[in-house]
Formats: structure tokens, C-alpha cells, sequence
């Protein structure tokens, strides 16, 4: 399961189990009823949906949405169930379908998820509103000219810089436009921190960056995804590649090297395996510990809650991979909505109801982008855009056509989590960058083309 999809099934689940039903709430246990097929004479007027979400970060999210929602469906109730905390979500939907509890509405990450669970998905092309959404941002989770998910946001991913602490230090981050120029205000920067030069106005800075390297997923889907986003054009042709030949791994392999060498354990480089996104996000940014961390817009959100003028300093700059495109950052949906085809006819038709309603309309937009700072993810959208400076960033790479597609919904997770377990092995010391890649060829190669029968549907 995808970094992103955690976090973003976070935001529509809840820290309790919760059901919605006309706008009542109830906890009750983590279990869901067994769904009838689809037009069983046992249907009710009234209309039950499951979700199936993460371990949550907040609650508040699928509250008023489910709330607002049920005021114009007062038959429909939302019943949202989450993953356990430590249990890997494409298990746990594994188990309740061979279980007989399959959710109506749940979350897939792309062109992988499709093969592996396509027999279970309802096809979405009839959905006209679906229209308004880039292609591109399509193009994972459509196979045959068939439609079967729906972007839960579309995210941007690039290095999130405190522009106002570059700017103490004499740098003007307009002008860092390629890999050189990153590497110069880094220096810049990194000495004047040495020297404590910046001390009496940034007293908790120690670092000029971090480096999350504890979580796979960060390191699989974002990290790697960027130079993948490079080699290959989409998830399908990632996923049917037969070997790994990057052109650009070095250009990676610097961008990495320049976070770890401007880290607080610049000296001991293993310790950065245990560093989290929260150590770069809530405890880095926040506290302007630190001034840069590779990351996803989705960030703002934890960083203004714990400082909202530390947030509203934050800027993207590109993705910058030496020999390659140096002025794009990475941008796609990490996640979809996606429907369960075995579901009654009459919750299909609600769950639909419910994801038009989440995107098209302004009450549903202004909960994604004013409550959330979530990017829309259809042209013309409703509503005002986010408050984030990192979402006006992304929207703004976007309008200009400096992106880079998000494939990595098209590599294995075997391969990721290889990758993610080389990148450890290369900061201890323990491996080479050669090493590597050359490790995460070989699982691809072996898992190309395959299907994992654990998360297939039985």
C-alpha cells in the first residue's frame, strides 16, 4: 500500500469506527455485513455503503462529508471501516472479500491493483462527469478503453523548501533551476548553519535537509518513482517492462546523496533509516529544524497543524535529477476510488452518487481543498483553490507543463520494497548504488508480467 493512499484513507476514515446513517452517529465493531449480488429481492429502500479506509489520521474529513452528503440522501447510510494499525491494507480487503464482507467503495493504487483485482471492479466509462478529469491522471486504472477508478486527488511531488530560511542565508530559490544551482544554495545554506551565522533567527536549525528513508513507500512510489517517471511514459509500460536499464539512476543517486550530506547525520548516514515523515514534516519544517525534504504537497496539511507560519513559508522546487528534466516535478494520482461490481445495484448507484457529489460539487470541493488543502481533480473545478502555497505550486508546474507522470502504480511491490531495502543498505554502508539497482532489475525481471496471488481476489 502506497504512502499517499495511507495517508489519504486516513482523511476518510475516522479515529473510531464510525457509521453514518441519515447523519447519525454510532461506533460498532470493525466488521461488515456480507452484501447481497446485485438485485437481490432482499433490498431495502434504505441504502447501506462500506468503505473500506486506513488507520486514520483524522476523522473530521469524512464527518462533514458523509454529514453534508445524507442531507440530500436521507435513505443512504456510509458505513467506513478501517485497517487496523500494522495490518497492510490490500490484506485486509483480501480477507473481507474471501470472507464475504467486500466493501462497496475502496481504494487501488493503479495499473498493478487492476490486473490484480479487475474481476471485482465495476467499469466507471458511462460516468459522464468523469470526462472533466486529465487522461493522464486516468491512464493507470483504464485498461481497454474501460474505466474503472476514480482519482482520489491528484498530488505533486518535488523538494518542499522553507523559502523564508533560504532567503536569510542570501538565496533566492527563483534562481535554483537545475541540479547545480540545488547544490550550491545547499552549501550556502549548510555552511552558514555550521558557522551558527543564522543562529539569532533560526535558533532550532541544525540541517539543511532530511531524508525519510524508514518508509518503503516513500522510498518506492515517490523517490524512485520520480526517475521512473523519466524512463517510462506510463504504469502499463512500467509494468510489462522486462528489465530495468535506467539512463538516469546516477542523477538520483546524487539527489539522495545531497540530502544525506546535508542531514544531521551527514556522519552516520544509517541512522537516517529510522527517520520517519514525521521527523522531516512535524518535527523538521515545523520547527524549522530543518529548511528541505524531498515530499508530496499532501505535507502542508500536518505542518500547518502544528505551525501554520512555518507552512505558509513553504515552497516546491523541482525534481532536480542531473542529465535529465531538471525543472518538472513529479504529478498523479497515488490512489482510486473503485467500486465493487458485486455490490447491489442500488449501492453502486449511491457510491457513485457519492464520489460525483465529492468532486463536482461546491460543497464537496470546498471540504477537499479549503478543509484538507487537497488538489481538484477536475478541469473547471468548483470553489476556490487551496490556501497551500505547495497546492498553488502543483497547480502551477501543471498549467506550465513541467511534470513528470506518476507510474509507479505500474512496479511490483516485491521490486519497490527492494529498492526501498537497497536505499537502506546503501546509506549504512552496506551495498553500492550499483548494487542497488541492479538488485531491484533482477525483481523486476522475475515479477514482470506476474499477478500476486495475495492480492488477487480468490
Amino acid at each position: 500500500m502506497s504512502h499517499l493512499k495511507q495517508f489519504l484513507s486516513g482523511l476518510l476514515g475516522a479515529g473510531m469506527l464510525l457509521c453514518l446513517s441519515g447523519c447519525q452517529w454510532f461506533g460498532r465493531p470493525a466488521t461488515t455485513p456480507n452484501q447481497p449480488k446485485a438485485n437481490s429481492p432482499e433490498s431495502d429502500p434504505s441504502i447501506s455503503i462500506t468503505v473500506l479506509a486506513s488507520s486514520p489520521l483524522q476523522d473530521a474529513f469524512v464527518e462533514r462529508a458523509a454529514e453534508q452528503f445524507c442531507k440530500a440522501h436521507d435513505n443512504v447510510s456510509i458505513h467506513v471501516e478501517y485497517v487496523k494499525e500494522g495490518e497492510d491494507y490490500d490484506g485486509a480487503l483480501t480477507k473481507a472479500v474471501r470472507e464475504g464482507s467486500a466493501p462497496v467503495l475502496f481504494m487501488l493504487d493503479g495499473a498493478q491493483d487492476l490486473e490484480n483485482w479487475k474481476p471485482m471492479l465495476e467499469p466507471l466509462s458511462d460516468e459522464g462527469w468523469l470526462q472533466r478529469v486529465d487522461k493522464s491522471a486516468l491512464a493507470a486504472i483504464n485498461e481497454e478503453g474501460k474505466l474503472y477508478g476514480v482519482p482520489v486527488t491528484i498530488s505533486g511531488f518535488g523538494l518542499v523548501c522553507n523559502q523564508a530560511v533560504f532567503r536569510s542565508a542570501g538565496i533566492d530559490l527563483t534562481e535554483v533551476t537545475d541540479f547545480e544551482k540545488l547544490r550550491d544554495a545547499f552549501s550556502t545554506l549548510g555552511k552558514k548553519i555550521k558557522s551558527e551565522e543564522l543562529k539569532s533567527q533560526w535558533e532550532n536549525l541544525e540541517s539543511v535537509s532530511e531524508f525519510p528513508a524508514a518508509s518503503s513507500s516513500y522510498l518506492s512510489d515517490w523517490v524512485l518513482g520520480s526517475l521512473l517517471g523519466i524512463e517510462f511514459d506510463t504504469a502499463s509500460q512500467l509494468m510489462q517492462a522486462q528489465s530495468f536499464p535506467l539512463k538516469h539512476s546516477d542523477g538520483l543517486k546524487a539527489l539522495v546523496d545531497l540530502q544525506a550530506d546535508y542531514s544531521r547525520y551527514a556522519q552516520e548516514k544509517e541512522k537516517l533509516n529510522v527517520i520517519t515523515m514525521d521527523d522531516a514534516s512535524i518535527h523538521g519544517l515545523a520547527t524549522h529544524r530543518i529548511a528541505a525534504v524531498l515530499a508530496s504537497n499532501e505535507i502542508y496539511t500536518p505542518i500547518s497543524d502544528a505551525d501554520a507560519t512555518a507552512a505558509q513559508q513553504l515552497t516546491m522546487l523541482p525534481v532536480a535529477i542531473s542529465g535529465s528534466k531538471q525543472d518538472s516535478i513529479l504529478v498523479g494520482a497515488p490512489a482510486y476510488w473503485c467500486i465493487n461490481v458485486n455490490a447491489q445495484d442500488t449501492q453502486k448507484i449511491a457510491a457513485k452518487e457519492f464520489l460525483q457529489w465529492l468532486y463536482t460539487s461546491q460543497d464537496g470541493n470546498q471540504l477537499l481543498m479549503k478543509e484538507y488543502q487537497l488538489l481538484p481533480i477536475i478541469k473547471n473545478y468548483p470553489g476556490q483553490p487551496p490556501e497551500s502555497p505547495l497546492a498553488a505550486a502543483v497547480l502551477e508546474y501543471i498549467r506550465q507543463g513541467r511534470t513528470i507522470p506518476y507510474v509507479s502504480s505500474g512496479l511490483s511491490q516485491e521490486a519497490g520494497s527492494q529498492f526501498a531495502h537497497g536505499v537502506r543498505s546503501y546509506l549504512s554502508g552496506d551495498a553500492t548504488w550499483e548494487e542497488v539497482l541492479s538488485q531491484v532489475d533482477e525483481k523486476l525481471s522475475k515479477d514482470s508480467g506476474a499477478v500476486s496471488s495475495e492480492n488477487s481476489e480468490p
